[in-house]
């Protein structure tokens, strides 16, 4: 399906064409009762699109924009206007009152439909958004959101032609602008790129050679990383509809009113940086769903699903991986003598410690008040023991409370595991248990081994 459009019509003919024509092209399209109905119909349905027609009034038409920009349930539902030449509006009051685009009819069919798929694109980013909007609010505390200039790239077959392009933008447009060479685009790394949206542009009658540079850019991942607008002068309905089955989120066939590409451009710009917000604030959710706060190091979730993993790999290589549980000794007493504060700076001070001197492929974790867990992976009995060693002598040398009238210093005991592929984690956890309280046996601040049966 191509999604559920909503047609406001005063006409019954249209109303009638117009569904025909959708319904063809896969769209699910449903009338709306009347003029006056018409946002509370939207309400009821929300569809993916709304399409109003302006034989109903520019005044009418911006009304019921700003309504349905106005309810929470309807602001995010893309707006394209048809309007007969002469407006008897301005085309900019619709798109400020809410609109996402205005079309001269008569709309040939193939540039209608075109549009409708790029218009439905990006209702799917929007409703894409409002999901991971929730799904922040769930997971994580959300960050502030900082609003940047946005950021337009001209690209042209030639330099000048780019170079046109960003002064006609940049009389209006208060964000930067820079010209690209036509072929750098391709081989950008989507993740960093710099620019917002790409402005592309053709010389008149030359529209081929930027469709099939959009074409290109279209196949990689790098085109879904910008908002796209294409300048095609002179271009035929084929040439229109081929740039937004491209990926070219708008398309005019003359320079557009300055005012009015530079709100367009905004608004991609504004899409891409709520799109970035929401991925470093899921970032920042699974950061925190997966790190223990205190010592910033992983938690005992994170640990477990990392131990299965290990031993996967362990058993699919045929090879060991070592599993240390690291206690602190007598840490109750540290917090009955010293304060809860100063076991927390123990708790981290060790981490950091156990942090700097693991390998970039060693697990550690903190799995519970005073528990700390090391797994080694490609790991022998004594680079097992010989690391546990060395963590008990870094832990030991430590120093606490230097600059107070009682200084102290920590001490760990260490038990130790080694796993072949294939057994159960609870089974190696067991194993590690065992050789802990060994450890503790010994009188503390030891390391002692429990291998387990291959």
């Amino acid at each position: 399906m191509g999604g559920r459009i909503l047609v406001i019509d005063d006409i019954v003919t249209n109303r009638i064409v117009l569904k025909t024509k959708l319904s063809a092209a896969h769209f699910r399209v449903t009338i709306s009762s009347s003029v006056d109905s018409a946002v509370e119909d939207a309400t009821k349905q929300v569809p993916d699109l709304v399409f109003l027609s302006l034989n109903i009034g520019g005044a009418r038409a911006q009304t019921i924009c700003r309504n349905l920009k106005a309810r929470p349930e309807t602001n995010h539902i893309p707006i394209l206007c048809f309007a007969q030449v002469p407006l008897d509006c301005p085309e900019i009051d619709l798109l400020d009152a809410g609109a996402g685009a205005v079309m001269i009819n008569p709309v040939p069919d193939e540039v209608l439909l075109s549009k409708a798929r790029a218009m439905n694109r990006t209702a799917r980013k929007y409703k894409d958004i409002r999901l991971r909007e929730n799904f922040v609010s769930e997971i994580s505390v959300p960050r502030r959101m900082t609003k940047r200039a946005a950021s337009v790239g001209c690209v042209s077959r030639h330099y000048a032609s780019a170079d046109k392009l960003r002064s006609g933008l940049a009389s209006e447009f208060a964000g930067i602008v820079d010209v690209l060479e036509h072929g750098e685009i391709l081989f950008s790394n989507p993740a960093s790129s710099a620019y917002d949206v790409l402005l592309f542009g053709a010389e008149r009658g030359d529209c081929s050679s930027t469709l099939n540079l959009l074409s290109e850019l279209n196949a990689t991942r790098a085109g879904q990383a910008h908002g796209i607008v294409c300048i095609l002068p002179g271009a035929q309905r084929r040439e229109i509809a081929k740039a937004y089955d491209c990926g070219a989120d708008h398309v005019f066939d003359e320079f557009p009113d300055a005012n009015v590409l530079s709100l367009q451009i905004q608004r991609l710009s504004d899409i891409r940086q709520r799109d970035e917000y929401l991925t470093v604030c899921i970032q920042d959710g699974l950061q925190m769903a997966t790190t223990d706060s205190l010592t910033g190091v992983r938690n005992r979730r994170y640990a477990m699903s990392k131990l299965d993993k290990m031993s996967q790999v362990a058993q699919q290589t045929k090879s060991n991986f070592a599993l240390l549980i690291l206690d602190i000794d007598h840490f109750k007493s540290i917090n009955d003598r010293y304060g809860h504060l100063a076991g927390d700076l123990v708790l981290q001070q060790i981490a950091e410690t156990l942090r700097n001197t693991l390998d970039e492929p060693d697990l550690l974790a903190r799995i519970g008040g005073e528990e700390f867990l090391v797994a080694l992976p490609y790991c022998t009995e004594n680079s097992a023991l010989g690391i546990a060693e060395k963590l008990r002598r870094k832990i030991e040398a430590l120093q606490f409370g230097e600059q107070s009238d009682a200084p102290f210093a920590v001490t760990i005991s260490i038990g130790a595991t080694l796993s072949h592929g294939g057994c159960l984690i609870e089974d190696i956890m067991r194993a590690a248990d065992q050789a802990l309280y060994s450890a503790k046996s010994k009188g503390r601040n030891a390391v002692s081994l429990s291998l387990m049966a291959a």
